[in-house]
Order: C-alpha cells, then structure tokens, then sequence
C-alpha cells in the first residue's frame, strides 16, 4: 500500500471498516502525519509502529474496529486513554463532537499537540489513566490495555459505550461496554497502561 487511499480500500474490503463515516473519517486523515519520519516507508502498512519507548501508533486495522465498536455520534464526546500519537483521536474527531486525549509520556502529548494544531475539537492532555479528567463522556476507548475498566464507568453517561482491551489470564481481549452488557470481540495485543 502506498498511499492513504490504498490503505483505507485495503481496510474496507477486508471488512475492518464497515461504515460509510468511518470510511470518510479514515479517507480525511493520512497515517503518515502521525508516524514518525523515519518511518513514512511503513506509514500505510498495516501493523503498529513505534513512536517511542514502549508505544506504537496502533495497527489501522485495530483503529478501524476501536472506532467501529465505538458507535460515536455526531454529538458525542469521547475520551481516550493512551492517545499516543494522536491517529486514533484525529479519526475519532471526524466523527464526534469532541476528543479529550489523555497521553502519560510528556514527549508524545507535546508531539501530538503539534499534529492534532488544526483539529479545533480534540484536545490532549498530559496525566495517566482518568487522572486528568472530571467530565462525564459519551464514549471512552482505551489504546492501552488495562487490568479493568470498571473505574471508567464512572465517567460514562448513563447511554455511554467503552471499548477496551483488558488483560485477563495473561493475554487481552478486547472489551465493549455497552447499556450494561460485556461482550467481548477477540483477542489483541496493545502496549499495556503505565
């Protein structure tokens, strides 16, 4: 693949991306802004690459199935946890009201800031885990994988949806909450939370 058409063709007929929104959000947003420059060669492969020490900007195929299992909508406001390079959370604006991305490592948040400059609505800030927010969220989707999830909740709005990959029996498997319900959507291999 040798652009970013190429890619998100690839992750449509693949059955990664499967709405028209994601689709549009995916074809509004090149990976290669948010891949370091070394690594522009590799930019629309689809694996994850490394943007520092001890993370990666997620494989595109698992930002499209986070973003699908999200359901976002047009007025929701969505928190990520572990927003890294800020890929996941630049699709996700095209798609929702508003990103507040939380991002532990200082170096990521400041380079993250700098890519995310002209997205008015998404906003990145530095702490780990829930630490740095007080609002209540529509939607809430961990890039890192957590032990539990279960704190979040109380930072979802009654109708809201969290998507995250927990560690469970030393391996992850990625979980959608959702009006109560845990339904689990296979396993993955993300960079776990600090």
């Amino acid at each position: 693949m040798r652009s970013n058409r190429d890619l998100v063709d690839y992750l449509k007929s693949s059955g990664y991306i499967k709405s028209e929104r994601v689709e549009k959000a995916f074809r509004k947003v090149d990976r290669a802004e948010f891949v370091p420059s070394e690594l522009q060669d590799s930019a629309y492969k689809d694996r994850p690459l490394s943007i520092a020490q001890d993370a990666t900007v997620s494989a595109p195929h698992m930002v499209a199935v986070n973003t699908e299992l999200l359901d976002v909508k047009d007025n929701s406001k969505v928190l990520e946890i572990g927003s890294g390079s800020g890929y996941q959370a630049a699709i996700l604006s095209q798609i929702s009201k508003e990103v507040i991305g939380v991002e532990i490592q200082e170096e990521l948040v400041r380079k993250s800031r700098e890519r995310l400059d002209d997205y008015e609505n998404v906003e990145i800030l530095h702490g780990s885990g829930l630490s740095p927010v007080e609002d209540v969220f529509d939607r809430i989707l961990y890039s890192a994988a957590t032990d539990s999830f279960k704190d979040s909740r109380d930072y979802l709005d009654e109708d809201g949806v969290i998507v995250a990959p927990v560690v469970q029996n030393g391996y992850q498997l990625l979980k959608k909450y959702s009006g109560g319900d845990i339904s689990t959507h296979g396993r993955v291999r993300f960079v776990e939370m600090v």
